[in-house]
């Protein structure tokens, strides 16, 4: 059994169980976040939100193909020059951004569990919205010309750069903005936020900054898991460039290719369930939204008698509490002998009416 046999029974069943479960995941993070004003109005759950929105755009497509690639030998990238353009630009965009909004997240937790008020008061939704728009502005023009440059080749029908200069430039920027400051900024942060808990003493009064941060250091550690052997495989395929490989070579790169690509989109397909397993308040919020929705404004049908029935026993219930706090215990029993003559009665009438029937 080959390597590239194995390879692609992973790739088919691995990427339809991430594609799957991954489009669950970020969906319902999203109606959840966006639905929920205490994580709408939160800069580190806005980051997770925008996260999560560019997530689900980075699998769907991405997953897809590439299950249809290997299952039935369909890849449009070879046969389309617009797929060809924007799959690798787009892959490139909506990875960048998410990431970047995981590591702002991890910052804003540092501002927040800092004991300087300075720093706390640095964590704001406006500045959020303002650093979320800069970034996709600097991501989008910066991929104008990855956009122009990548396209079909005319030699060998692949999609690949026609550009030199870009051939050399973008896998060394994607090497340094998807994987070595991404992962060198998590990590910082995250060992100084973990340091700012170490150091707080009462977290009594701030339980869900507390379960959000357990929540974002969590998420730390998956891309730090997922993210380092992807980085650790393109630093190698970089430092390789220009030698000469056999054939065995090039399909042991390939098995490592399909593996750490496998791993680096498990941090894109698992945000929600982390913040299930690590947020017990987002946990009663999901059992909220997804099995309480239903009961709001539902209409259950009464009978008059029923009606009656119910209006008699809550406004005795409302007059025993009312008259037992002023203490008159005369009125007391002028109103309860009144309305339960009323209840009796109605009672009675039921019963009889039943009778005749």
């Amino acid at each position: 059994m080959s390597l590239v046999y194995i390879g692609q029974q992973i790739t088919i069943y691995y990427e339809f169980f991430l594609l799957i479960f991954g489009f669950i995941g970020n969906f319902l993070t999203i109606l959840i976040l966006s639905t929920t004003r205490i994580y709408r109005t939160n800069p580190s759950t806005f980051y997770m939100l925008i996260a999560s929105i560019h997530n689900l755009f980075q699998m769907i497509p991405n997953l897809l193909l590439r299950i249809l690639s290997v299952s039935f030998e369909l890849d449009y990238s070879r046969t389309s020059h617009f797929w060809c353009k924007s799959r690798i630009t787009f892959a490139a965009i909506f990875g960048f951004i998410s990431l970047s909004c995981a590591c702002l997240s991890t910052i804003d937790q540092y501002l927040i569990t800092s004991r300087k008020v300075s720093f706390r008061h640095k964590s704001q939704i406006k500045w959020s919205h303002r650093i979320v728009l800069i970034i996709m502005i600097i991501v989008l023009l910066h991929s104008i010309p990855s956009f122009i440059s990548y396209d079909i080749s005319s030699i060998n029908h692949i999609c690949t750069y026609t550009n030199l200069i870009f051939a050399v430039y973008v896998p060394v920027s994607s090497f340094l903005y998807l994987c070595i400051i991404p992962i060198s900024i998590l990590i910082t942060f995250g060992c100084l936020t973990y340091r700012n808990l170490q150091q707080i003493r009462n977290l009594n009064d701030y339980r869900f900054d507390r379960q959000l941060t357990k929540t974002i250091l969590m998420q730390v550690i998956l891309i730090i898991i997922s993210q380092t052997p992807y980085a650790i495989y393109n630093a190698y395929m970089l430092i390789g460039i220009g030698r000469n490989k056999d054939a065995k070579q090039l399909e042991i790169e390939n098995f490592a290719f399909t593996i750490t690509g496998l791993m680096a989109y498990e941090y894109f397909s698992s945000g929600f369930y982390i913040f299930l397993f690590s947020s017990k308040t987002f946990r009663q919020t999901v059992r909220k939204r997804l099995f309480f929705w239903r009961r709001i404004n539902h209409i259950v049908p009464v009978t008059i008698k029923e009606f009656f029935f119910q209006s008699c026993c809550l406004k005795i219930s409302h007059d025993r509490k009312r008259y037992a706090e002023k203490k008159t215990f005369s009125s007391i029993r002028h109103k309860m002998e009144k309305y339960e003559s009323t209840f009796f009665d109605s009672l009675f009438i039921a019963i009889s009416e039943k009778e005749i029937q």
